[in-house]
């Protein structure tokens, strides 16, 4: 009967992460005219791949196929009990909105709104219980390759490369992400990830492309001109530099100053 159970956990375990793979593949797709507004189209995706993962959640902890440690875990989080609290201040805001149902529905658009937010809060939490601790190098990684495609598509748009599938744009790209100062945002997220395990990595190759991804998304975020990215990354690189457990001197002398001429 346990090795049943460990079975179906296994099982179940996999299609979560197929799910959160197929999630993190979403900032690629734009295909007009079926992804347009961008934002729009990948929510609904979004949303649908994120009910099925809801679904099964509840069905194997209902099972009691699921190990509850990580719930427990998440009670005494601080991190788990700040998201609660500012879901329930977004809820409260949306009942005593001026147009309730533009904020719990919001815009093609933006497609963002009480109900999207939901869906970001759930599956920020369905991530912390179900993704394994030797998973997370896998989500990290895929997240990364996905930015660097992103980011190689800005490029071509860009420099006019591949201009009869790309679209030229004269200043900004916005490449598939919906425009320049979301994808600004979208790839500074990912720089300092990619920096911090190009910092930890020990393997050559494997700290060669996470540098390479870091220098990559900082040319693209200065080519989309984001006020609000450039504003990020200043503080970013304050915040990363007094924060981040370096252990010498001269890795500190190297990592600013590469941080500088970039």
């Amino acid at each position: 009967m346990e090795n049943k159970k460990n079975d179906l956990s296994n099982k179940f375990h996999w299609v979560y992460l197929t799910g959160f793979f197929f999630i993190l593949f979403l900032p690629l797709l734009n295909v007009p005219p079926w992804f347009s507004p961008p934002d729009w189209g990948k929510t609904i995706l979004f949303r649908s791949v994120l009910s099925i993962l809801i679904f099964i959640f509840l069905y194997t902890l209902l099972r009691g196929d699921l190990p509850v440690g990580k719930l427990y875990f998440l009670k005494k989080s601080k991190l788990f009990w700040t998201l609660i609290v500012f879901f329930i201040l977004f809820f409260l805001a949306t009942i005593f909105s001026a147009d309730r149902l533009f904020s719990f529905w919001d815009s093609p658009g933006r497609a963002v709104g009480f109900l999207n937010l939901s869906f970001f809060i759930i599956f920020s939490l369905l991530a912390a219980i179900l993704i394994k601790k030797s998973d997370w190098r896998k989500i990290f990684d895929f997240s990364i390759i996905i930015g660097v495609l992103v980011s190689i598509v800005a490029l071509f748009q860009q420099f006019k490369i591949f201009s009869k599938i790309f679209i030229f744009f004269e200043t900004r790209p916005p490449s598939t992400i919906g425009g320049p100062i979301f994808l600004g945002i979208y790839l500074l997220i990912l720089s300092f990830l990619a920096l911090s395990l190009g910092i930890k990595e020990k393997r050559l190759k494997r700290r060669a492309f996470y540098f390479t991804a870091f220098l990559l998304f900082l040319f693209v975020i200065i080519l989309t001109g984001s006020r609000a990215a450039w504003a990020g990354l200043i503080l970013g690189i304050l915040y990363f530099f007094i924060f981040f457990p370096l252990k010498t001197i001269k890795l500190k002398i190297a990592l600013a100053s590469v941080l500088f001429f970039c």
